[in-house]
């Protein structure tokens, strides 16, 4: 929740409240329930720190970003159950999963999309419907984690190609000052020599430099 609130609404210019930010791995998408169904979700979100979106269209559902979410199909017109079925097919369930509560009407393509999984009964046994939940919140959070490592690795390389620009750097300093090991630098060297940056190394030095001072990024 901390990671919410350093986050500036470019709208306002103020920090994002709890229910104004929605991500991948934090929130609940849930369309067509009745109060009841949706009170007894919010209750069990509330006590896993997980936000509860309502869709209020098909629009929602593919642009809020979830990692579950809870649909009557029947509730879903026949050319909008198209245009779901067709895009949820790009979904894999370690992302994203779709509960139908009710079994969907024949207009619906078959089969279903991967992601989706029919359970009726899903509301008779609150804890297996919040056994449901923390089982997909799981690879959820597997998958921001994976990202996070991505983003943190493109970032060290494009520093590491900005310390070059300014001329030699020997591998252990650039492994003090990113908090990596040596051969995580000589990993990350190496990727910027597959993309195409012309990098040598001074054996006397032990330290990495450019050939030019030119770059692919410039």
């Amino acid at each position: 929740m901390s990671e919410v609130l350093s986050l500036l609404n470019p709208m306002t210019k103020r920090p994002f409240a709890f229910n104004e930010y929605y991500s991948f791995n934090d929130t609940i998408l849930i369309f067509g329930l009745e109060t009841s169904l949706t009170t007894r979700i919010c209750d069990i979100a509330a006590k896993l720190n997980i936000k509860v979106y309502e869709c209020r269209s098909i629009e929602d559902l593919l642009a809020i970003p979830a990692f579950i979410a809870v649909v009557n199909p029947r509730k879903i017109t026949q050319v909008e159950a198209v245009i779901l079925a067709e895009l949820w097919q790009e979904y894999d369930t370690s992302e994203f999963k779709v509960i139908f509560i009710e079994t969907p009407y024949s207009y619906w393509p078959q089969p279903l999309p991967s992601c989706v999984k029919v359970e009726p009964d899903l509301f008779a046994d609150l804890e297996k419907l919040r056994l449901n939940i923390l089982k997909q919140k799981t690879p959820a959070n597997r998958q921001d984690r994976i990202a996070r490592q991505y983003e943190e690795r493109i970032s060290r390389i494009l520093m590491i190609l900005k310390r070059l620009q300014k001329g030699p750097v020997k591998t252990k300093e650039l492994a003090k000052e990113f908090k990596v090991s040596a051969r995580t630098v000589q990993r990350d060297i190496r990727v910027l020599e597959c993309i195409g940056e012309p990098i040598g190394y001074d054996e006397q030095e032990k330290a990495f430099f450019l050939l030019n001072r030119g770059s692919l990024w410039d």
